[in-house]
């Protein structure tokens, strides 16, 4: 038995086989080593008594029974407890450090280490929330940003981090840290309400504390955040900001990253010429730093604006090296946009068949945001009205209205609509589509880029005078909740109107 194999270990090996018992998801040499308090002779004997299991790659680990066994004999005795979890809590502390994002090799380190000892770190987490180490807590939620940023589990993340908030004193530099990283999590999650509060409450921390990188950083997550709950004015003056705040601090990395914010609202305002421009600095800062992170962010960005010129194999190629660049370097988030954007590019063009492959290929990324998976409905909608898949059409809107539904995103409210219009007028209900092209075009959160689309789909429908007034008595007395919910009552052979 267990208890009888137990009694057979010196105080050594029982001491390091009990501290081991705090790893989570197994462990390296060096942490073991770190953790236990041992020697590695003491290390190799309890792998030749099979108490540890190899499992490749230099990992050890402990067999379920082992470690509950081992656990128990451990909390027999609070304090060594207490010092294992500390020395654990310290070595992960040591070893996993949050970097800045635009050293590229610092950050696929951190990515690596993380994703090897995930459950270490949670536990590392825990330990500082459970001793109210706010300095842990801070240092905890930056790296917990850098990688939902890159990687993805971010509701997950930001759990952990809205846990540690009550922790931290208000005004104080732990809270900062923890209000930023929540608020880039929340933007990550699609939870834009919440991710614009965090970063206004972390921008008054950080202008009162004089910190301003964080204050930069925040000004920026802000933005996009109220550019995506249809704040346009509001997120303008914050990129605005934010973009001569870097220019004055001759932070290149800030300029890049709000000249690419300031890049996406001016497209969204119909400006592309300026969306172009904005683009080409910050891609040139991404080149000469070698952020190849920002670099694939910004080239799906720069393709964007290309399919709004109508120039496919511009943007067809900026998401290419986009992908290619998130494909070398591990950057799972850009990787999904590349790949939603590659299938729009591919249904404008009449791909349908790659459209739909790259939309499916889009949805099964892991990392892959809220953003992402309602593009990835719309293509899907559109790709399978243009091969005449009426049933898989209804299927794809249903999804995409009852997600914008769930987010409250406004832009994907209104192409749920869109969708809806498109569909229509493939089965042939032109006044019903006529009537929503109408009340979208006069809609006050449509993005400007959008707006020719709507007149290219009413010049193609062609109403007649009478169709017109029609359409335009029923399209004002529509409401955008009751549009969005008949979208979403669209089955899967007959979509209601």
């Amino acid at each position: 038995s267990l208890a009888l194999s137990w009694r057979l270990l010196g105080p050594d090996e029982q001491g390091a086989l009990a501290a081991l018992s705090v790893f989570r998801g197994g462990f390296t040499r060096p942490a073991g080593l770190a953790v236990a308090g041992c020697s590695g002779i003491v290390l190799a004997r309890l792998l030749e008594r099979s108490w540890l299991a190899l499992l490749g790659h230099g990992r050890f680990d402990l067999h379920p029974l082992v470690a509950q066994f081992a656990a128990a004999q451990l909390a027999q005795d609070a304090g060594l407890q207490q010092a294992a979890a500390r020395r654990h809590a310290d070595h992960w502390a040591r070893c996993i450090q949050p970097g800045e994002g635009a050293d590229v090799g610092a950050l696929a380190g951190l990515l690596a280490q993380v994703d090897a000892d995930f459950e270490n770190c949670r536990a590392a987490w825990s330990y500082g929330l459970a001793q109210g180490d706010t300095a842990a807590l801070a240092r905890w939620a930056r790296v917990w940003s850098d990688y939902g940023s890159a990687k993805g589990r971010v509701r997950e993340l930001a759990e952990l981090v809205a846990a540690a908030m009550p922790v931290a004193a208000a005004g104080s530099a732990p809270r900062l840290a923890l209000l930023r990283a929540g608020a880039i999590l929340r933007y990550r999650c699609g939870e834009f309400d919440a991710a614009q509060a965090l970063a206004r409450d972390a921008l008054d921390v950080a202008t009162a504390a004089g910190d301003g990188p964080c204050r930069r950083a925040m000004l920026n997550t802000r933005a996009l955040a109220l550019k995506d709950l249809g704040r346009y004015g509001e997120a303008e003056d914050c990129a605005q900001e934010g973009l001569q705040l870097s220019r004055a601090a001759g932070a290149e990395r800030d300029i890049a990253q709000h000249a690419n914010t300031a890049a996406i609202l001016a497209k969204t305002r119909g400006d592309q010429a300026a969306a172009a421009a904005l683009y080409g600095q910050a891609i040139a800062i991404h080149r000469r730093s070698a952020n190849q992170r920002s670099l694939a962010l910004c080239l799906n960005n720069l393709g964007n604006v290309h399919r709004a010129l109508g120039d496919g194999a511009a943007a067809q190629a900026c998401f290419e090296e986009s992908l290619r660049v998130a494909e070398q370097h591990g950057i799972a988030s850009t990787r999904a946009f590349a790949l939603v954007n590659l299938a729009a590019v591919h249904q404008q063009a009449g791909n349908a068949a790659l459209a739909l492959s790259f939309a499916d290929r889009a949805r099964a990324e892991p990392a892959a945001e809220i953003a992402v998976l309602l593009s990835a409905d719309a293509v899907s909608t559109m790709a399978a009205i243009d091969q005449q898949a009426f049933g898989s059409a209804g299927l794809a809107l249903r999804s995409l209205a009852l997600r914008a539904r769930q987010t409250g995103l406004h832009a994907a409210l209104l192409e749920a609509v869109g969708c809806h219009a498109r569909l229509l007028t493939a089965l042939g209900r032109r006044g019903a589509a006529i009537a929503r092209w109408l009340f979208l075009g006069d809609h006050p959160q449509l993005p400007a880029m959008q707006r020719s689309d709507i007149a290219q789909a009413l010049q193609r429908l062609a109403p007649t005078a009478d169709e017109l007034m029609q359409a335009q008595a029923l399209a004002s007395t529509l409401e955008l909740e009751i549009l969005v919910e008949a979208a979403v009552a669209c089955g899967a052979e007959t979509p209601h109107g």
